[in-house]
């Protein structure tokens, strides 16, 4: 009787694990991508709500306006800047733009290809060059105030973002209640 005592693999086999790993490697790489970006395109926005909250605390600590204003580069990217709009270095006090010495907050920009969807946002505009710029604004209390027919009114509105992840057009929206809360919207998707 003749026993062989296999204690290895083939090179079929070892080739057609390779194989398999690479098939799953190709089917699951799209997956992760489109969760990067669905996580990368949520984050955003959690430092967005953030950024405004803090606003929001330096307006109430300060006594002062705090603004927040949003714009958009060359590059088409989002940009966000909260700052304390209180005229200082011969700024105008509570106007939603950063003038003169006017002390900053927070800034950042949104990830390539977030876009403000300006039909959905109803948060007061700026122009700014020709372009509606969306800002918010908050008082010594900690309430939203925008610019009503030349005097500041308490309102509540919503900014809401879009971006497309592997085809499918996704939002995400913070709402800002005339209270002052502020929270992502958990039903725009």
């Amino acid at each position: 009787m003749n026993m062989t005592n296999n204690k290895g693999f083939t090179l079929a086999e070892v080739i057609i694990v390779i194989f398999f790993i690479i098939v799953l490697s190709a089917v699951s790489m799209p997956l992760v991508s489109d969760t990067l970006d669905q996580y990368q395109f949520t984050n955003s926005m959690r430092l967005l709500l953030s950024t405004m909250n803090r606003a929001k605390g330096e307006a109430v600590n300060t006594s002062f306006p705090c603004s927040v204003l949003f714009t958009t580069d060359a590059n088409g990217r989002v940009n966000y800047t909260a700052f304390v709009d209180n005229g200082n270095g011969g700024g105008i006090s509570g106007n939603g733009l950063r003038d003169g010495t006017e002390q900053l907050i927070s800034d950042g920009q949104m990830p390539r290809g977030v876009t403000i969807n300006s039909a959905s946002t109803t948060l007061p505009t700026i122009n700014i060059s020709g372009n509606n710029c969306p800002f918010t604004q908050f008082n010594s209390l900690g309430f939203p105030i925008g610019f009503q027919a030349g005097a500041s009114a308490i309102y509540s509105g919503n900014i809401r973002m879009n971006t497309v992840i592997n085809g499918t057009l996704r939002s995400r929206e913070i709402r800002l209640g005339i209270g002052g809360n502020l929270f992502i919207n958990p039903n725009v998707l």
